[in-house]
């Protein structure tokens, strides 16, 4: 059976949540057992956290297009390192939020097709502070961290 691209990346996602969901479940025994260990799971609310976890499998830990799931892409993936080099020296943060939010339609390509999921939606779902407040700090969060690893 031969796998495409997306497929690859399917899988490989679903084996990471289930490993998370894993440790969830096992956190939760601990915890009804009387044992007090946090699940070793958390979402981040910083910027670099939130890329290692959403990010870096495609783009890579230095944000240079190079992660393990790149190969698996059908066209490749940016790097995030020169966004201000290609936009005249200038960060384009809002085209950036905008593709990372998938808020509105994005001039980069990938990000206005399933080759690269928009992390708004799963922000907001996953927000428990009223009118997306929490959602909206991620999305900056992260666009600042892009922001924050421009070649100079």
């Amino acid at each position: 059976m031969q796998v495409n691209g997306l497929g690859k990346i399917f899988w490989v996602t679903a084996a990471a949540l289930f490993c998370v969901s894993l440790n969830i479940v096992a956190a939760a025994q601990d915890s009804k057992a009387g044992k007090s260990t946090a699940p070793s799971y958390t979402v981040s609310a910083d910027g670099p956290g939130l890329y290692r976890t959403y990010c870096a499998v495609c783009h890579g830990v230095r944000g240079q297009g190079d992660g393990p799931a790149a190969p698996a892409m059908k066209q490749k993936v940016s790097d995030l390192t020169v966004l201000s080099k290609k936009n005249g020296g200038k960060f384009p943060e809002e085209e950036v939020y905008a593709s990372i939010s998938g808020d509105q339609p994005s001039k980069i390509r990938a990000h206005g097709s399933s080759d690269m999921p928009t992390w708004g939606y799963v922000f907001r779902r996953d927000s428990k502070s009223p009118g997306d407040r929490e959602a909206v700090t991620r999305l900056k969060a992260l666009t600042a961290y892009v922001k924050s690893i421009q070649v100079k």
